[in-house]
């Protein structure tokens, strides 16, 4: 995974384990920037789109090999409230505290990568609605001096 993260360019991140779960209550599981996160969700969709997909729902249901059908239910907490969500990832630790990263497109034809690391379980979905909010407005404000 590392070296991975290394062709894509992200120079500020390293896994020490598959999962980013903490190894214990010092010791991390992966360290990483919100930069270099965004930089792994743009890789992701552009090379992977299909990967993510179901992150943009509150809900999907999945059938087992067996048959059996099981509803996932997304921990994005936010993610019937993002105009054009294209993926959405949650995650927290203990060390880590709460992150999320989104990607949306308000119809603009580009995505918008939002990256929060470090905040806490709840105060991230706040923290992600706000940049999108901000991001909207700029937006708005820029079509309106181009006008």
């Amino acid at each position: 995974m590392n070296a991975e993260a290394k062709k894509i360019g992200m120079n500020q991140t390293y896994y020490i384990n598959d999962t980013g779960l903490d190894q214990s209550t010092v010791q991390g599981g992966a360290y990483g920037t919100a930069k270099n996160m965004a930089m792994l969700f743009n890789y992701i969709l552009k090379n992977y789109p299909n990967m993510m997909e179901a992150t943009r729902e509150a809900s999907f249901q999945i059938a087992s090999e067996s048959g059996i059908m099981h509803t996932a239910i997304n921990t994005d907490a936010i993610v019937n409230s993002i105009p054009g969500l294209i993926a959405s990832k949650t995650g927290y630790t203990d060390l880590a505290g709460g992150n999320l990263v989104i990607a949306f497109d308000p119809e603009i034809g580009r995505p918008i990568i939002i990256s929060v690391l470090g905040s806490t379980e709840d105060g991230r979905f706040e923290d992600v609605s706000k940049l999108v909010a901000a991001s909207l407005e700029s937006l708005q404000n820029s079509v309106k001096s181009a006008q």
